[in-house]
C-alpha cells in the first residue's frame, strides 16, 4: 500500500510538527528492526549485501537495542565493517529449521542461514534477541563461515539469491 503525502512549504512550524512526531516512536526509536526473528535477518542480510551500515546498525544490537544507539561511531563502524566482510555474499537461504529457541534465557531466537559465497556453502548461526517488540541480530557465528578471501576445497554450484 503507498500513502501519498503533500507539504505545503510556507509552513515551516507544520513541518517541524510533523518531522516530530514522525521522529517520535517510543523506545523504538528509530530502529528498523522486525517484529519477526526471520525477518530480522533477512533485512540484515540484504544491508550486507547493499554495504549498507547504517541500516546493519539498526538491526544489530543487544539489551541496550540497536548498536547505533550507544555504541561509539568508528567502534561500530569496525565491527560492521568486519560482520559485512564475512558476511558477502553471491545467495543465501533461511533454513527451515529457522526460529529455534535457545537456552540461556531472555527469549533468544536461533536462525540458520546457509550462505553461498564463490562456490563455498557455509551455514550460520544468528542468535537474536527480543529487544522493545522487535528482534535484533545478537550474534553471529562468522568463525562458520571460513576466512572469506580463500576459496574452498570443495565448490557447489550456485543457487539464485534468496531475499
Amino acid at each position: 500500500m503507498r500513502l501519498r503525502i503533500r507539504v505545503v512549504l510556507p509552513s515551516i512550524a507544520l513541518g517541524a510538527l510533523v518531522l516530530s512526531a514522525a521522529c517520535s516512536s517510543g523506545s523504538r526509536s528509530d530502529s528498523l528492526a522486525p517484529a519477526d526473528p526471520t525477518e530480522t535477518v533477512r533485512a540484515f542480510m540484504t544491508a550486507v549485501r547493499d554495504s549498507n551500515l547504517p541500516v546493519m546498525a539498526r538491526l544489530w544490537g543487544g539489551s541496550r537495542g540497536p548498536a547505533a544507539e550507544y555504541m561509539a561511531r568508528e567502534e561500530l563502524r569496525k565491527r560492521l565493517t568486519v560482520i559485512q566482510v564475512y558476511l558477502q555474499h553471491d545467495a543465501y537461504e533461511i533454513q527451515p529449521s529457522g526460529g529455534l529457541s535457545l537456552t540461556g534465557g531472555g527469549g533468544r531466537q536461533g536462525v540458520t542461514v546457509r550462505l553461498l559465497r564463490s562456490g563455498c556453502v557455509a551455514t550460520v548461526p544468528f542468535t537474536l534477541i527480543p529487544w522493545s517488540d522487535t528482534w535484533l541480530v545478537n550474534d553471529i557465528d562468522i568463525s562458520a563461515i571460513g576466512n572469506p578471501v580463500r576459496t574452498c576445497p570443495d565448490p557447489v554450484p550456485l543457487e539464485p539469491d534468496t531475499p
